[in-house]
């Protein structure tokens, strides 16, 4: 309780605009949805010992600051519900250490940063819920990408987003992922074959091309329940819920596969 007061207090001061700093270790208590209001300055680099930081469902103002990229030992950021503007500053893949990460249900713009992809503890990541534009970035020789986060088991990216393009095929590298959410992407449905983690898909997307059932569906051992076209769902007996979507026409209604 001590050390998140201690925080709070720093936090008064840096969304005042006054500069003042000191580092603490771990703030368990957290400071979410305590009514925090302001624009947090660059100050907030300076606590280079945090290892956990969750500010989330607070009502700041601006963009983040690309100070965090600072905090070397950050595990755990939550910035959720914050309404902070601007793009992703390509600094947040400067934290080596970082394994979860939610900036959901804000009003971030722009494209997801190539940058997150040298995240390599990273298992959660949700981006949702803001105004993101463009593809999903994936690695080249020279660049990072999403596809390099091998071990990622949830991520959620699409909803409330206006990302466009094509699922690229290296995510199925990601073979930890347990969920994986679309509706803005386009073009052929993706091959997602090794995801043997995976649980939960969404493919309800009718910017889909028609399809027949690829063969990878059926041979996903953790695959659960899957939103995806007509006629996909009669031919899979390993699935337990099957909501089925014709992807030229209305969608009809879901179905039980036994």
């Amino acid at each position: 309780m001590v050390k998140a007061f201690r925080l709070l207090f720093f936090l008064a001061f840096f969304c005042a605009g006054i500069h003042f700093t000191f580092s603490l270790t771990d703030p368990r208590d957290g400071l979410s949805s305590i009514s925090i209001k302001g624009n947090p300055s660059g100050d907030i680099g300076e606590l280079t010992e945090l290892i956990s930081l969750d500010l989330s469902f607070n009502t700041f103002t601006g963009s983040l600051t690309p100070r965090l990229g600072d905090l070397n030992n950050l595990t755990t950021l939550i910035l959720a519900g914050c309404g902070f503007t601007g793009s992703i500053s390509d600094e947040l893949g400067n934290l080596a250490e970082l394994s979860f990460l939610a900036l959901n249900n804000s009003n971030l713009t722009g494209k997801i940063p190539s940058s997150l992809g040298k995240l390599s503890n990273l298992y959660w990541l949700d981006l949702a819920d803001n105004h993101l534009t463009g593809p999903i970035p994936v690695s080249t020789p020279t660049t990072p990408g999403l596809d390099l986060l091998k071990e990622l088991s949830t991520c959620e990216l699409f909803d409330g987003n206006l990302l466009d393009g094509t699922i690229p095929s290296t995510l199925g590298l990601v073979q930890t992922l347990e969920e994986f959410s679309n509706n803005k992407l386009k073009g052929p449905l993706p091959d997602l074959t090794g995801m043997n983690a995976l649980n939960y898909e969404n493919l309800s997307n009718k910017a889909f091309f028609p399809s027949e059932a690829p063969a990878w569906f059926s041979t996903l051992p953790s695959l659960t329940t899957l939103l995806v076209g007509n006629p996909v769902c009669s031919a899979l007996s390993n699935v337990s819920y099957c909501e089925q979507f014709n992807f030229s026409s209305i969608p009809s209604e879901p179905v039980e596969v036994a």
